[in-house]
């Protein structure tokens, strides 16, 4: 079966500084099968802080929502929390990430249908475009503890 996404909208800049836009989504997925659905984002991005959300609505899946708000309290610390809910399920977290070139740390922690988990990464920026980093994460009431390494590269085409 072959994949498609077609999702033809309008997107309403914000004066330079974020957008809105509204979307009629079809998508056709070897793992979910035909979804037909609307969706609204939204991005808005001032000096110190940025805000963003995601809201869908498809008959078959119902309705999702994803709100972000990130507040940079200094050059190298940025807090952030996230409210995401899915068929009614509820996943609130929070987080924090320290910059300090070539290193970077994030730490979040939050909660789910599942109850609490945290994540726990650093990275090493060994160029422009080479990243190489380490996560530690883990759910409560979980004897799973998670430690995997990640390396990503980014190449610019233009």
């Amino acid at each position: 079966m072959n994949e498609y996404y077609i999702s033809p909208g309008y997107r309403y800049n914000l004066d330079n500084k974020g957008f809105l836009a509204f979307s009629f989504n079809y998508l056709n997925l070897n793992s979910m099968g035909r979804v037909i659905g609307v969706e609204l984002d939204g991005r808005y991005y001032t000096n110190r802080m940025s805000l963003s959300g995601t809201a869908s609505y498809s008959p078959d899946y119902g309705s999702t929502l994803d709100l972000s708000a990130n507040y940079r309290m200094s050059n190298q610390v940025i807090c952030g929390v996230n409210l995401k809910t899915d068929a009614g399920d509820l996943d609130l977290s929070s987080g924090l990430t320290w910059v300090k070139t070539p290193f970077i740390i994030n730490a979040k922690l939050g909660t789910d249908a599942n109850g609490y988990y945290y994540d726990l990464s650093g990275y090493y920026s060994a160029a422009d475009n080479l990243l190489l980093g380490l996560t530690y994460d883990g759910k409560e009431d979980s004897e799973v503890l998670r430690l995997h390494w990640t390396a990503a590269c980014s190449i610019t085409l233009w």
